[in-house]
């Protein structure tokens, strides 16, 4: 391949590589940015983060108001397997991001997908790890399932990405 289709080829594939940092809290997150991070990801109210502190909902929007002033980005884990009795409250807190202006909801729980997406069309999701995606014959999957507008997949923390492109 010649430079120039080289040049083409990463212009349409690779637009921007975007380094992105967890933050367990505040003086993470704000560290992150000023590391150079782009955007940052918090665990908030029902997120696999089981170990980091996680963010309530007054320091989620301090976060944001924080991070757009610095054209930073925030994206919040919403990635558990929710029980049918906590539902309800997830979509609540979906609401709630939404409102402030959280970037992305990352997701796993394909109920609570498709009701967000349902509720929030404009709400971008991007698929967690915790959904296990290992290949590009389960990329489309979540989207085949009504869970339209994926702006992210983020690919099972197993398995190579080697096999990914002979798939897709």
């Amino acid at each position: 391949m010649g430079s120039r289709a080289f040049f083409i080829l990463k212009e349409s594939i690779w637009k921007k590589t975007e380094l992105l940092a967890p933050a367990g809290d505040m003086k993470a997150a704000k560290a992150a940015f000023a590391a150079g991070a782009d955007a940052c990801y918090i665990g908030g109210s029902f997120s696999a983060r089981a170990y980091a502190a996680n963010f309530g909902r007054e320091e989620i929007l301090e976060l944001v108001r924080y991070a757009h002033l610095r054209d930073k980005k925030v994206y919040v884990a919403l990635n558990i397997m929710l029980k049918q009795s906590e539902m309800e409250a997830a979509l609540l807190e979906a609401a709630f991001l939404y409102d402030i202006g959280v970037d992305a909801v990352i997701a796993s729980d394909l109920g609570f997908i498709r009701q967000a997406r349902s509720l929030f069309p404009n709400l971008p999701l991007h698929a967690s790890t915790q959904m296990g995606v290992q290949d590009a014959a389960e990329r489309d999957w979540p989207r085949n399932l009504g869970a339209a507008g994926w702006w992210r997949l983020g690919k099972a923390r197993w398995g190579g990405w080697l096999a990914w492109p002979e798939r897709a």
